[in-house]
């Protein structure tokens, strides 16, 4: 059975807050995170939502953009369950 590895993962950190990290450098991945709010830092190939912004947008932003890499056939994950849970209620189906 083949494995697919993720183009994006994105998690919840105490250090960096929420997270996406994508898996190569293809500049479509760094565009749509930073057209969701996610500044991007290309030597950590690592975004971050804005410090302070609510967990509840944080979820927001994490589900539409994930919402966008899947309508492009491209594998986003959550790698927490805190982030993996609240994503479903995050986006209406639609």
């Amino acid at each position: 059975m083949m494995q697919l590895e993720p183009d994006v993962a994105f998690g919840a950190y105490p250090e960096f807050g929420v997270v996406a990290e994508a898996a190569d450098e293809r500049s479509f991945l760094v565009e749509v995170l930073r057209r969701h709010w996610f500044a991007y830092n290309d030597r950590l190939r690592l975004g971050r939502i804005p410090a302070g912004t609510r967990f509840k947008t944080a979820l927001w932003l994490v589900a539409t953009t994930a919402r966008e890499f899947q309508g492009v056939k491209l594998s986003p994950t959550a790698v927490t369950a805190e982030l993996a849970g609240g994503c479903g209620a995050a986006v209406r189906p639609g």
